[in-house]
Formats: structure tokens, C-alpha cells, sequence
């Protein structure tokens, strides 16, 4: 909210703020909504709340023995080595016991980069997409 005032961004049940606003407020529309459709932002009131349970899976996760840059892409990798990267990530979720919910949080909370629950970034958008025009 770089001018103060809430954004109000576009969900499949019309424009909504993702923060309690008073009455009367003045709002924006988010610009990145207003320019390619359903927004792509994080959505941070999906994140689950200070309660351990909440994520208790995260402890069991495969990943956690490995390093966090097998995951995420470094700025400019493309092709082959952004490929190989994935690949080797991708078959550390396939032995998760933990794929499922992992999968379901980057969903929910739209998370933007790296390889969550089996898959990049590029196919939990294009999951967004189509669930988006499915709705």
C-alpha cells in the first residue's frame, strides 16, 4: 500500500480487499489485477495461522534435509540446467510423505517460485489458470 490505501484486488466473487476496511475507506484496485485478470499475488490471509499443527507437516517434509537453492531457481537459469534442476527436485516431493499438503499450501497461498509439492512454478500456474476459467 505504497499510497496508504487498501488495494482491492479481483477474485472470482467480484473486487474484494484482503484486509478488514472500514466503512467509507478510500480503496485502489491492484494494478497487476486490473491488467492480466484474477490476481497473482500471495494471498496471505490463506497462510494457516501461529498454531504448530497449523505447520506441523513442514517438519516432516523431504526437503528439509536438502538445499533450499534445489528448489528455487537462481535469477537467469533457463533450459537445460533450470530443467535438471526441477527434475532432481521434483523426484525428492515424489518420496515426500508430505507432497499432498505441501502442494496445497504454495495452491492456497499462491506461493510464486520454486518447486512445491511436486510441481514449478509454471504448473501450479497453469493450474490457476484453469481452474480460474473452470469457476
Amino acid at each position: 500500500m505504497p499510497d496508504g490505501l487498501p488495494v482491492l484486488h479481483r477474485t472470482a466473487g467480484g473486487w474484494q480487499s484482503r484486509i478488514p476496511v472500514r466503512e467509507g475507506a478510500l480503496l485502489r484496485r491492484c494494478g497487476v489485477c486490473s491488467q492480466n485478470g484474477a490476481c497473482r499475488m500471495p494471498v496471505f490471509e490463506h497462510l494457516p495461522g501461529a498454531h504448530s499443527d497449523d505447520w506441523e507437516w513442514q517438519l516432516r517434509a523431504a526437503c528439509r534435509s536438502y538445499d533450499p537453492e534445489m528448489f528455487f531457481h537462481p535469477e537467469n537459469e533457463r533450459g537445460a540446467a533450470r530443467g535438471a534442476r526441477e527434475a532432481a527436485a521434483k523426484a525428492i516431493c515424489s518420496q515426500c510423505p508430505v507432497v499432498a499438503a505441501c502442494g496445497e499450501h504454495a495452491q492456497v497461498s499462491r506461493q510464486r517460485y520454486g518447486v512445491w509439492g511436486g510441481l514449478s512454478e509454471t504448473e501450479r500456474e497453469e493450474q490457476l489458470r484453469v481452474s480460474s476459467l473452470a469457476s
